[in-house]
């Protein structure tokens, strides 16, 4: 809906799963009637357009941001085997659902992967307490460990390191 203001209110801002771009512009944009009902000529237009604009600034924003970032996901042996064998760079995050500084590392990695520079990446997230195998191949000992490689091989680890500087730095080392 269009608020007194002008604007669209929040929650008709909002995609909804499932739903398509077409289904969130209509409700938008019935709210707002492009006749003129009132003494001052173009305004039920400008409102309107102003609805449109709005829209299509927030959906380009969605879609930038995902064709720009790069993936964190869940390991998958035949996922992760493609990239390797290909040299892209690989990020194996390391986690336990109960451990704190995962989840102080979690926000770092998220904002970091969301940079453009960053869109060749992918993340694997590997649960300390569920991949007892995965852990044995890559010699982890602790969660919260963060393993970088290009390729196959490993060209840096990190442990315990929370700061945004240390693991950008540790993502530098297959970023260039």
């Amino acid at each position: 809906m269009i608020a007194s203001n002008g604007f669209l209110s929040g929650s008709d801002c909002l995609l909804h799963s499932g739903g398509s771009a077409t289904a969130a512009i209509k409700p938008v944009l019935a709210g707002v009637d492009r006749r003129d009902r009132s003494n001052n000529p173009g305004k039920g237009n400008r409102r309107y357009m102003g609805a449109v604009v709005l829209v299509a600034l927030f959906l380009f924003s969605i879609f930038t941001r995902a064709a720009f970032a790069g993936d964190i996901k869940p390991y998958n042996t035949a996922d992760f085997n493609k990239l390797a064998a290909e040299g892209k760079p690989i990020l194996l995050d390391i986690r336990a659902d109960w451990c704190t500084t995962c989840a102080a590392q979690a926000p770092v990695i998220r904002d970091l992967m969301a940079q453009s520079k960053y869109k060749d990446l992918t993340t694997f997230t590997i649960n300390f307490d569920t991949d007892a195998a995965l852990l044995l191949a890559y010699h982890v000992e602790v969660q919260s460990t963060l393993i970088v490689l290009k390729g196959k091989h490993e060209t840096g680890r990190s442990v315990g390191d929370t700061s945004r500087q240390g693991i950008e730095r540790l993502l530098s080392v297959v970023i260039h």
